[in-house]
């Protein structure tokens, strides 16, 4: 993994909320972006790097992200815990099914580093670890680990 970034909402010059996409950078440049899609319920997948659709410095995009706030990207590559993770080979993925048998996370295995990505209550979510099978009130099931 050559980078890792996070992608935050930001108000005020503060984060907002837990809800976190993971951006994941290989050294030969492709990409896996993870964020939650239809409501919250579902984790979806892109091989592309996020664009910031409010990057112009127009007006009406000036006004609005004063008002509302904005998603920004972070580069966490040289913060702990990320750090861990930047120079070592994705070795195994998980998928996690929830309750409803939606492909709703994703269990990521880095060196002995486990970080787990799920979409629930309408955000993405990154934890360090593998999660328990129920988690507040989610329930997991784990799919075929693929491993390479």
């Amino acid at each position: 993994m050559a980078s890792v970034r996070l992608i935050m909402y930001v108000y005020h010059g503060e984060i907002h909320g837990e809800d976190t996409w993971p951006e994941f950078v290989a050294e030969n440049n492709r990409v896996l972006r993870l964020r939650d899609e239809d409501g919250g319920e579902r984790l979806a997948g892109y091989s592309t790097l996020w664009e910031d659709p409010l990057a112009n410095s127009s007006e009406a995009n000036r006004k609005y992200v004063e008002e509302y706030g904005k998603y920004t990207r972070f580069d966490v590559s040289h913060s702990a815990p990320y750090e861990q993770i930047v120079g070592r080979r994705l070795r195994c993925f998980v998928p996690l099914y929830n309750a409803f048998t939606i492909f709703a996370g994703v269990e990521l295995q880095f060196a002995e580093h486990w970080l787990t990505v799920y979409a629930a209550a309408d955000e993405t979510w990154v934890r360090w670890g593998l999660i328990p099978e129920k988690l507040d009130v989610m329930e997991w099931t784990r799919g075929t680990p693929v491993t390479g």
